[in-house]
């Protein structure tokens, strides 16, 4: 379940009645069918009805609340928390104990209001997010990514407090979203080649739910600003992998590649929620790493402010001068946009 509740299900339960008995043993014969195949070697035979009884010497009942039969004796259950053999419904983690019948912890955070207004909640959405010590959720990179795992455990040192602004957004507005993504995972792509320049960075891909860093150039500041796009793709009220208006050049369709845009009611690229999203994006870019200019020298004698407004405006002629801003005073979109009043 969601909250880590096991249902047992012993090989060779052809009945789906979460136990392994004559009936069973009998229905493993005639065409293929994957719960027959006990041992999973793609043939239905007297060998899956032997590997069926191998695990405990003979029938067994498992279900709701057993991991797996006690031959096997597995401990590591939902997230790879321990589970407590003598209470079932329970697994133990570093600093909490959560209770999967109640979706909940029994313990208030340690760490007080880190993940919400309720101390004793799992994470806002189960499906998205880890909580590997009871004290606050994780955004999940994908599977077997050490890349992307480097670069989230990096940022969370480095930038405590944007990554959890920045988690916040995709915490706060995806669970909700009736669009897509039920989960967004990170990964590490190859450096673009020099027709792609645009994807130098990251790339935010609604239609997959991914987020994308450049493994040769990976930093803190490219990984929230896909981290806030996330956020807002799931804020938003539609989008459209093929706009009606505006085709994309040839370099932006690479950029996209079929990832989706923001579309108005028509189908329309709605470039003003385009806008608005790279803008927020880029503010918290450029409060992480002033120094982030894109296709401009620094000025090394500029004060931390300067630059950091520096690298906006620049952000911003970037933008405007591409997809994402066109037709849309970027001006007047950064008074709308930047929060905070473009206060770090």
């Amino acid at each position: 379940t969601p909250y880590g509740m096991p249902y047992g299900r012993p090989a060779g339960d052809t009945d789906s009645d979460y136990d392994w008995d004559a009936t069973d043993s009998a229905a493993i014969t005639g065409g293929y069918d994957v719960r027959k195949d006990a041992n999973l070697d793609g043939v239905i035979d007297s060998n899956d009805v032997t590997h069926a009884n191998s695990i405990t010497g003979g029938y067994q009942t498992l279900g709701r609340t057993v991991l797996s039969s006690t031959a096997v004796a597995n401990r590591k259950g939902y997230a790879g928390y321990e589970r407590d053999h003598s209470i079932p419904v329970v697994y133990h983690v570093r600093h909490r104990v959560l209770h999967t019948t109640l979706g909940r912890w029994t313990r208030r955070d340690p760490l007080g209001y880190v993940d919400g207004g309720n101390v004793y909640a799992y994470v806002n959405a189960p499906t998205r997010y880890a909580d590997p010590l009871g004290t606050q959720g994780e955004f999940v990179p994908a599977d077997g990514d050490e890349c992307a795992k480097t670069a989230i455990d990096d940022c969370k040192k480095k930038m405590p407090g944007y990554f959890d602004r920045a988690l916040e957004s995709i915490q706060t507005n995806c669970p909700n979203s009736s669009g897509y993504c039920p989960k967004w995972t990170l990964k590490c792509i190859a450096a673009p080649s020099e027709a792609t320049k645009s994807i130098q960075f990251g790339r935010t891909c609604a239609s997959a739910c991914e987020l994308s860093i450049n493994k040769d150039a990976v930093s803190c500041a490219a990984l929230i600003h896909e981290m806030i796009h996330a956020g807002d793709y799931c804020s938003i009220p539609r989008w459209t992998r093929n706009p009606v208006d505006s085709p994309p050049t040839p370099e932006e369709a690479e950029y996209w590649r079929g990832c989706g845009f923001p579309a108005d009611a028509t189908g329309n690229m709605d470039h003003a929620a385009l806008c608005c999203m790279e803008i927020r994006a880029s503010y918290y870019t450029c409060c992480i790493d002033p120094n982030y200019r894109v296709g401009q020298d620094l000025n090394k004698t500029d004060s931390e402010e300067q630059r950091r407004k520096g690298c906006i405006k620049n952000l911003m002629d970037y933008y405007g001068g591409g997809q994402a801003c066109r037709g849309v005073d970027v001006q007047a979109m950064l008074a709308k946009c930047i929060p905070h009043g473009g206060d770090c």
